[in-house]
This record gives C-alpha cells, structure tokens and sequence, in this order.
C-alpha cells in the first residue's frame, strides 16, 4: 500500500487515468484510497481546464498561492467588481504560494529591513499608481514577492529604498498584472462558456494586458466582452501581421506596434480572413497585406483623409474620431540649464542688490582710496584693486536692472526697442507660493496612511515655471548672469576677508555682521542680512529643484527638501514685512491677491503659521539713497524716504 501525500498534485490526473487502465497497480490501493485519487484527480481535470489556467499556461505560469504579512500599500478606495475580486483572491493565493517555496531566511521580517520597506510603502501610497498596480501591491504576498525578488533577482542593495522602489513598479506591470488579468479573463470566460482558439487567445490576452480592464463595480463583465470581441475579429489577422512583417520584404522596424494593429484592422474591415496557411507562405495574400501596410503607414502620418483615401482602389478611411492632442505633442522644452541661471540670477538679485552687496564694496572701495580703510598691501587690497579695475568690464547696474526686468518683470528698468519682459512669471512664482501652501496647510490638516494629499495642482504650478523660465532665460541673459555674478563673489571676497572683518565685523566677524554695520553706517538703511540670505539660498534651491523636476520621477526626500525650501523662504519673507501691513489667510485665488499682498506668498499669514511674503518687503522699496556718497541709485523699489530699502522678490508691481 503506498501513500497518495507522495504523488505530485500536477500528476494526479495522469496517474488516475494509468490506475484507469491498469488493473494489477489499482490492487496496490485500497477502496478509499483510489476513491480519493480519482477525487483529487477530478478537481485537478476541472482545474486544468478553466481558461484561466490556459492563460497561465500560455504565460508559463503555473497556478499556486502565496504567504507572509508585510507592511501594506494602500487599497483602492472604491468595492470591486465580484469578478475581479475574485481573481484578486487567487493571484493573491498563487504568490503566497510562491513565497511558502522560499526558505525562511529570505523572507522579509527575517532580513532586518523593516525600516527600508517603511519608506519604500510611504512612497507608493503617494504614489498616483494606475488601479490595477494598486489593487495588487495592496496584497501583501504580492508586494513581498516583488520586494525578495528586487534583492535576489536584480540586486537591489537592501539599504537602497530608492531601488526597491523603482524595481516593484517595474515589475508590479509585468508578471503580477498579467496573472491578475488572465484571472479576469478567465472568469468571464468560464461564466460565460466561451471557448476560444489558442491563437484568439493570445490576441485576447495582449489586449487586455495593453489595455486594461476596468475593475469598478458593473464594468469588468463588459470591458473583457469587448476585449474578447476584438480579439475574436482581430487576433488571428494580427498573427499574420506578424508573420508577414517577419517576411522580409519591408524592414521589420517600419511595423510599429501602430502600424500593425491597423494593419489588422484593416484586413478585418476588407473581410479578410486567412483560411489557406500554405497559401498565406505562398505569398497568396501579400497583395491584401501589402494594401493594408501602406493604409496603416497613412494613417501613422495622419494621411488617412477620405478624399486622399477615394483615390486609392480599395481604400478604407477608418479614423475613430480620436482628436490630436497639440498639449501632449507639442510639449515645451525644458531647459534645466537656463532654469539654473535664472535661480543665480535671483540670488545676484536678492544679495547684491537687496542686501546691498555691490553698494557695500562700492563703499568698502571708496573708504580705501580715502585712506579710512587702511590696508596698504596684501591680499584685501589686492581684491579691490582686482575689482576696481574689472567693474569696468562688468555689467553696469542699469544692465542688471534690465536683465532682472526682462527675465523676472521686477523693477521700473527702460528696456531695449523691442524687448518682451516675462509678464507672467509673478503671477506664476506667486501661485507655486499659493499650492505650496495649501499643500501643506492640507497635509498638516488631513493626511493619514489612508488619505493622501494630491500633488497635481502644485506639480502644474511647478511646470508652468519650468515653461515660462525656459522661454524667457534666453539670449544674452545667461552669460550676463554668468559675470554679474562673478562680480557679485567679488564683492563678497572683499566684504569676508580678514582685513575688513577684522575691521567692521564687530565681535561676530562675518560677512552678515559687515553687511549690516556697512548698511547702518556707509548707506543709511537697516539691512536684515540673515532673513535675506535664507530668501537667496533657500530661493535658488527652489529654482535647481525646478530645473530637475520631472513629475513621474519626485523623490521623497528631494520633494521634502523643496518643501523646506519654500517654507524658509515664505517665513524670512515675512519678517521683511511690517507687523502692520500683515492680513489675514484667506482662500481667494492668485488672482486677486496681487494688488492688495494679501494671502500666500504676497503678504498674507496662512493659518499653519507660513507667512506669505509681502508686496514690499520694505514698506517703501528696496533701494536707497543717501548723502554719505553712496552712488547706486534705487533698486527696484525707488527712494526710500527714511533710509530703509530692501522690496523683496515679490515686489512685482514696484
């Protein structure tokens, strides 16, 4: 007598039928037993013939479960389907299996990297990932399997959160999606009774693995009917597509993954059906074939008009109303580089000129030739003498003026006949001040595990600069920007070095103290050195993480950083502006925040503390003048009648 636990469960049907046939192996067995074998056998047969199991099998897939409780991803918010949970049950029961073929040691609780994986589910629940690639890393047996074969498979390093998250969404749409949807397909299949061919099978398979399947309430039936529809009239016809593009009559890499869908289409439209094999190897069709190559190429090129299509015997205009989409062929370019310059134009904005920096060692070069700072020789003197003699070269301070004009509309500079001043970059800056607040005005309000908190206006905010600066960063501005700040590192070379700190630094003997002391006693004007540094530092950080952005590709950390970046600059803007000029939070739009500075990044105090930064950083501008022989005139903002200047960058209306 033998033990039915040792027989293989993919062999039981085999050996049921041997039992069947072979009367002296069934005296090995008792009555119960062969009762049992030819049971187990029974559910193995019905098993094997469902259509989900050809699917897998076409895949190469075996069906099986799966184990193991990780950190989950965030569900679907909304029921499934019947149909589609059901097949959400057994992709989940197949990679469970999967996992249980593991050895101890390689599962995820036993590795110690509990923590990575925190970070690596974090980033896909605020991630916008399509239905059926949540739906399945919200199984925990699926999500685990990626993560062990992420680190074993593809040699992912077990400290790399960023590359265990890139390798599950690589591989979630692969294997994972094709098992759930050939368990989708099958259901609908088996319920509706429809047997198909192994060649309509394979073309109803790559539909559905291109297209998707709804998994709504109501929709899954339907959405696989039409799959099968298609895939019945074109499934066939597009093998053949194939097998004549393999032909080698036409380069194999014209046929396009467009070119032969309507390739089949079109054959399917003419009635063509391929009946004789031989005759198709014969080259008995390649006339049809050849016809519906040259329409599909057409079509490709948008040439697919029913008058050019009449001309042509057997022509078929077959366009389903599908607009062109000028928004996503015609994306502008983003010119990272250009972005750049314009975050070191900024800077050379904020620092030289709102911090004073260029009238600073203007007064610095004066006092020297007075004789009232007296540095005889040595490397001091060499700078200023250095940069005497190079301001020459430099761009004046109208040619600043009108690059800052130009490029960010700030300022009252007369510009070049003709010249277009970038309009709409205030109001652009000043709305990805608005989403960035309300961003985290929302997440400090309402975000959970379970409730994220869209990204989408904020990232358009972020693109609509990337537009406009890479249009408008043009022409000679990047050079000029390149030596403007030159000269603006020159200047802070003098101001920092020991001679002058040791001189005008006070006790705290920095570049911020010089800067203030230089203001109060050379220019007549209070300077707030350390909230205007943040603003330039923290300002050209926004700019670089402009310049890099691509919205399919934000990193947590890069994105948190950014968020920083804003927040510093939001809140040093504030303290530029007079308690008493502070308003009230509302949530009216940009657009009616521009001429009263009121609300985000104009003036206004949002309600989680981030201040918004005020029309005039200075009540009244941002330049000076005074009698103490100071010879810049006004920045931005024109005299101030008492001394203080300084408007901050979003003075735009100054």
């Amino acid at each position: 007598m033998t033990d039915i636990s040792l027989i293989p469960r993919d062999r039981f049907v085999e050996f049921a039928d041997t039992l069947e046939k072979d009367e002296r192996l069934r005296e090995n067995w008792t009555t119960e037993q062969l009762r049992e074998i030819n049971r187990i056998a029974e559910v193995e047969r019905a098993r094997k013939d469902r259509m989900a199991q050809i699917l897998h099998d076409l895949n190469g897939v075996k069906d099986g479960e799966s184990s193991a409780d990780v950190l989950k991803v965030r569900d679907l918010t909304y029921p499934l389907d019947a149909i589609a949970s059901k097949a959400r049950h057994a992709t989940s029961e197949f990679y469970k299996e999967e996992l249980k073929k593991l050895a101890p040691e390689k599962r995820i609780e036993k590795r110690g990297i509990t923590a990575v994986v925190a970070k690596v589910t974090k980033r896909l629940n605020a991630r916008g990932l399509d239905d059926i690639e949540r739906t399945l890393l919200a199984l925990p047996a699926v999500y685990e399997f990626l993560l062990i074969s992420a680190l074993d498979d593809q040699k992912v390093k077990d400290d790399d959160d960023q590359g265990l998250f890139d390798a599950v969404l690589r591989s979630v749409i692969t294997k994972p999606r094709r098992y759930l949807l050939n368990e989708i397909l099958g259901n609908v299949l088996d319920a509706q009774n429809i047997k198909l061919e192994k060649d309509e099978l394979i073309a109803l398979r790559d539909l559905a693995f291109g297209r998707g399947v709804a998994l709504r309430v109501g929709t899954v039936r339907d959405d696989v009917l039409k799959l099968i529809g298609d895939g019945q009239h074109m499934g066939t016809l597009r093998l053949y597509v194939d097998r004549y593009a393999q032909g080698g009559e036409i380069d194999e890499a014209l046929f396009t993954e467009g070119v032969r869908r309507e390739m089949a289409r079109y054959l399917y439209a003419r009635g063509v059906r391929i009946k004789d094999k031989q005759g198709f190897d014969g080259g008995k069709y390649d006339e049809h074939f050849a016809l519906a190559y040259d329409h599909a190429t057409r079509v490709a090129q948008g040439n697919d008009d029913p008058v050019d299509v009449a001309r042509t015997k057997g022509g078929v205009s077959d366009w389903d109303f599908t607009i062109r989409r000028i928004s996503q062929s015609e994306r502008p370019i983003v010119r990272a580089q250009a972005i750049r310059a314009a975050g070191a134009l900024y800077t050379t904005f904020v620092e030289g000129e709102q911090m004073h920096v260029f009238d600073i060692a203007d007064s610095l070069l004066t006092e020297w030739h007075r004789g009232e700072l007296d540095i005889p020789d040595g490397e001091t003197a060499s700078l200023l003498n250095r940069y005497e003699i190079l301001m020459r070269d430099r761009p004046t301070e109208e040619e600043r003026q009108m690059h800052y004009k130009r490029v960010f509309n700030i300022g009252e500079a007369e510009m070049l006949s003709g010249t277009v001043v970038n309009e709409a970059f205030p109001g652009l800056w000043d709305n990805l001040m608005y989403e960035v607040t309300r961003y985290i005005d929302k997440t400090e309000r309402y975000y959970t595990e379970e409730k994220m908190i869209s990204r989408t206006a904020m990232y358009q905010a972020i693109q609509d600069l990337q537009y406009n600066l890479s249009e408008y960063m043009t022409g000679s501005a990047p050079k000029k920007t390149t030596e403007m700040y030159r000269s603006l590192e020159e200047a802070l070379d003098i101001i920092g070095s020991e001679d002058v700190l040791n001189h005008m630094g006070g006790r705290r003997k920095t570049i911020t103290a010089v800067i203030e002391r230089m203001g109060r006693t050379s220019l007549g004007v209070a300077i707030p050195a350390t909230s205007l540094v943040t603003v330039a530092e923290r300002g050209n950080d926004i700019f670089h993480f402009i310049a890099d952005f691509a919205p399919e590709n934000v990193a947590d950390d890069e994105f948190q950083r950014f968020l920083d970046a804003c927040k510093a600059c939001i809140v040093s803007q504030a303290a530029l502006e007079p308690r008493g000029e502070e308003t009230e939070y509302t949530d009216a739009p940009p657009s009616d925040r521009y001429e009263n500075g009121s609300d985000y990044g104009n003036g206004g105090r949002s309600s989680n503390g981030y201040a918004g930064a005020g029309r005039n950083g200075y009540k009244n501008g941002n330049g000076s003048s005074n009698g103490n022989g100071s010879r810049r005139m006004a920045g931005v903002g024109g005299r101030s009648s008492n001394g203080g200047g300084g408007g901050n960058f979003d003075d735009w209306d100054s």
